[in-house]
This record gives C-alpha cells, sequence and structure tokens, in this order.
C-alpha cells in the first residue's frame, strides 16, 4: 500500500510539472478547481458553525405530518382484496404501533349501530354502541388539524352496507428550521476564499506580466541590448523568449544599420581619396600640355602618358567599384555551369605568366589530386583567381615563384595561392579582406591597387557556398579558397 502510495505521489508530481505548470490555461483550471472546493468547504463549515449557534434558528408544528402518514396507511390498507373484518384488524395493529395520542376504529351498520371497536391510547375509554352516520360522514372530511383525524369507509359486504370509521388524535411535531441568515454568511465566506485563493494563485502571473509590460515599454526606447529575465516554462516564458529573440533581430539590424552608415562613410572617404590623387594628377599634366609649359613635343608626349596612364587606374578603381557594390547588394545572381577547376586554373596562369615575367616571378600550378568539376559561374569564379594570383604577383618580394596548389577531400576543392612576402610585419591577416585594404600602407604607392581585389574575390567565394582565408607562415602568405560540389 505504502509503495502505492509513493508511486501515486510521484505520478502527481510528475503530471504537475510536465502538464499543469507548463499550459496557463491547465494552470487556471487547477488554480480555480481548488479555489472551487476551498469555497466549497469553507462555506459549509462556516454554515454548519452558525447553525450549531442557533443563528437563524426557529421551530414549527407540523400537524398535517402525522395526518397524512395515517391517510397512506389506510388508502395502502383499503385498496387490499380484504374483507372488512381484516381491514379493520390491519388499521388497529398499525394504529397501535405508531406514537400517536388516541386512536379509535368502529365497524358500523348501515343504521351506526357499532359492530366492533377498538380504542388505542385512551385509559378508561368506553365503546360507542351507536353514532349518526349522517354526522359522522358530515364531518369526518373537516376535522381541523389540531382535532385530529376522523374518516368514514363504506364497505359492502354479503349486499349489506357497513361503515369502517376511523378517528385519530396526535402529538405536535415540531420541526427544527433555519433563515437563509448561515447560507447566506457560508456563502460570502466562500466567495471571500475563493477570491482570496484566485488573487494569490495569479499574484506571481499578474506581476510577471505587468514585468513583461515593463521590459517592453524599456525596450521600446531602443535599449535592443535589455534581457527579459524568463521565468517558468509556460506560455508566458515563452512570450519572454520570443521577446528576447525579438531584441536580439532588432539588435543586430541596429548593429547592421550602424554598420552600413559606417561602411558608406568610409567608402565615400576612401573613394574621394583614391579618386583625388590620380584626378590631381590628371588635372596637372594635362594643365601643363594645355598652358605650353614644356620643352618640346617629347615632353608634352611624356606628360600625356603619364596622365593616360592615371586614367586607366582611375578607370580600375571605378569598375572595381562598381563591381563590388554589385556583389555586396544581394541581388547578384550566378549564371551556374559544369566547370573544371583544373581547366580554368590554366588558363588564367596562362594569361598571367607575360606579367610574371616582366617581374622575374615564376608561376607554378601543382595538382596533388585528380580534376575537380563543379557547378559555378565561370566568369565571377575566374575573377577570384585573377585577384588572387595578380596580388600575389604584385606583394611577392625576393622570391622568384608564387605557386597555385589544389588539393581535394571530403567532396570539396582547396585552391592555394602562395607567395613569400617581406611585408609581414603589416600584414593584419583579418583585415585582408576588408575593402580598401593594402598591405602597402601608402595609398600613393605605384604598386598599390584598389584595394578592392581581394573583399571582390570574398564576396564571389561566399555567394558560391564557399570559404575563404589566409595564413602567415613566416614570411609565406597562403590564401585558400575552399568550394563544394553541391549538385
Amino acid at each position: 500500500m505504502r509503495k502505492l502510495w509513493r508511486k501515486g505521489k510521484v505520478y502527481i508530481k510528475e503530471f504537475y510539472q510536465d502538464v499543469i505548470i507548463t499550459n496557463i490555461r491547465y494552470e487556471i483550471l487547477f488554480l480555480s478547481i481548488i479555489a472551487i472546493l476551498g469555497a466549497y468547504i469553507g462555506g459549509n463549515m462556516i454554515s454548519g458553525v452558525l447553525r450549531t449557534m442557533g443563528v437563524g434558528k426557529y421551530s414549527i408544528v407540523e400537524y398535517e405530518y402525522y395526518e397524512k402518514e395515517l391517510e397512506d396507511i389506510i388508502v395502502s390498507i383499503m385498496s387490499q382484496n380484504y374483507d372488512i373484518t381484516k381491514k379493520y384488524e390491519t388499521i388497529v395493529n398499525n394504529i397501535s404501533r405508531k406514537p400517536y395520542k388516541f386512536g379509535e376504529v368502529y365497524i358500523l351498520s348501515g343504521d351506526g349501530q357499532v359492530i366492533d371497536g377498538e380504542t388505542i391510547g385512551t385509559e378508561n375509554a368506553t365503546l360507542i354502541n351507536k353514532m349518526n352516520i349522517e354526522e359522522v360522514v358530515k364531518y369526518s372530511d373537516n376535522a381541523a388539524y389540531n382535532e385530529g383525524y376522523s374518516r368514514v369507509y363504506p364497505i359492502v359486504e354479503n349486499n349489506e352496507i357497513l361503515y369502517l370509521y376511523i378517528r385519530a388524535g396526535f402529538y405536535d411535531k415540531i420541526s427544527i428550521k433555519y433563515t437563509s441568515t448561515p447560507d447566506m454568511w457560508g456563502g460570502l465566506v466562500g466567495m471571500l476564499i475563493f477570491s482570496i485563493i484566485m488573487i494569490k494563485g495569479t499574484a506571481k502571473k499578474v506581476r510577471y506580466i505587468e514585468y513583461l509590460s515593463d521590459c517592453l515599454r524599456h525596450i521600446s526606447t531602443g535599449d535592443f541590448a535589455y534581457q527579459i529575465d524568463v521565468s517558468g516554462s509556460d506560455q508566458l516564458a515563452q512570450v519572454a523568449n520570443d521577446i528576447n529573440f525579438m531584441q536580439n533581430e532588432l539588435l543586430m539590424q541596429q548593429q547592421y544599420r550602424i554598420e552600413l552608415e559606417n561602411v558608406k562613410n568610409e567608402l565615400i572617404t576612401n573613394v574621394a581619396h583614391d579618386l583625388r590623387t590620380p584626378l590631381t594628377s590628371i588635372i596637372g599634366y594635362m594643365g601643363l600640355v594645355k598652358e605650353g609649359r614644356y620643352n618640346s613635343e617629347k615632353e608634352a608626349r611624356q606628360y600625356l602618358d603619364i596622365a593616360y596612364n592615371r586614367a586607366e587606374k582611375l578607370k580600375v578603381l571605378l569598375q572595381d567599384l562598381f563591381e563590388y557594390t554589385k556583389l555586396t547588394s544581394k541581388t547578384t545572381e550566378l549564371i551556374k555551369i559544369e566547370l573544371s577547376i583544373h581547366t580554368m586554373l590554366k588558363q588564367i596562369i596562362d594569361e598571367f605568366i607575360p606579367i610574371a615575367k616582366e617581374r622575374g616571378i615564376q608561376l607554378d600550378l601543382i595538382h596533388k589530386d585528380e580534376d575537380f568539376i563543379l557547378e559555378a559561374d565561370v566568369i565571377k569564379l575566374a575573377r577570384v583567381f585573377e585577384n588572387l594570383i595578380d596580388n600575389a604577383i604584385k606583394y611577392s618580394i625576393n622570391s622568384k615563384v608564387v605557386k597555385v596548389i589544389t588539393t581535394t577531400k571530403d567532396n570539396a576543392i582547396y585552391i592555394s595561392v602562395r607567395n613569400k612576402t617581406d611585408l609581414t610585419n603589416e600584414i593584419e591577416l583579418d583585415k585582408l579582406f576588408t575593402r580598401f585594404y593594402r598591405a602597402d600602407k601608402s595609398r600613393n604607392s605605384e604598386s598599390g591597387g584598389s584595394g578592392l581585389g581581394l573583399a571582390i574575390a570574398k564576396n564571389i567565394v561566399l555567394l558560391h557556398g564557399g570559404k575563404v582565408w589566409a595564413q602567415l607562415d613566416k614570411d609565406i602568405l597562403t590564401i585558400t579558397v575552399k568550394l563544394e560540389d553541391n549538385r
């Protein structure tokens, strides 16, 4: 029995924790049941105590109680198929067992002569020998309650009319009654108990709702970093979690807008700087030619060549800026086809061989595994490796070799561009792919490009679902691109 009781306690506890307190509807229903039971028990206890104290108590005398009781007995007996003697004896026996004041039963002939009679509860009573039938019948049904009971029943037996006359007197029956006062007070106390249980039981939830309301007002001021304390495991807790999730989303959007604003300001500053330098040079040399401030046609041609080269650099900057803006606008569509990574890299290497030779650099393409086929936008993906190889050639110092190495692993290909550089002290790996960042800090460097090449490469790789990162091992810089075959 104890084992069963312990199991029952464990089951009730688990049911309460897993079902009741995890659903606010069940919590309210459970609390309402407890409040109703408490109100019912408390109200009845108060009503009972007040009755015990006699509050609202009164008594009444009920004359009709015994009369109705005797009437039911006689009607039942008279409905039986007995002869008059049997009915007479049965009625006498029933009256004699009742706590009546007195009882009289007579069998009368048609002219009122008493054939047989019995008195009950009346000491030294004298039986009547003859009655006036008309008077008996006339007054039998009109006896007042305090005068007792009187009935006459005609019976035909052996073609002779006989009468069964019953008369009885009753003691007063006093019934104790109560006014509605105890029940009214019991009802009021029950309502009070119900209210107290409901108020106390919902107080924590109400406070938590008020807390959530205060938090929402605070968040509405723009403090999206404000976190709500989650309490419980019901729907209110879910609301709190949803508000925290909303805050995080709004905070991320706010940070994104701030970052976007910073990017815009930085972009304007950098573009203005990078445009001003070549434009100043172009305007200066063109002004010299326009004003005739040159000593010979050869010098004028030299000024024009310099201005043209500056214009070409300006054109490259604007093209890179336009492409970077398109890639970061999240509206770029990729035109994917199946392509061979080995074939594409060989074509790009072949295009860069003349440029590399001018700088005395050898380009090595090393495939450690078999060819890798994937679906990609060939034009944009080629731009990635063009930028990486061009960057490696520009910044390969004291090195005669730039290596491009491919390896495959787990349905992915890794393409690494490796070169030796003496700019290791100025390289910040986490900024290499940032727009307008140059390993050479001088923005007027002749070897420096637009500062957008690696940023463009990173965005294209991300659009293809890949990854790109840089590693530095002493004076060897390696930039690796990972691409997966998602066909």
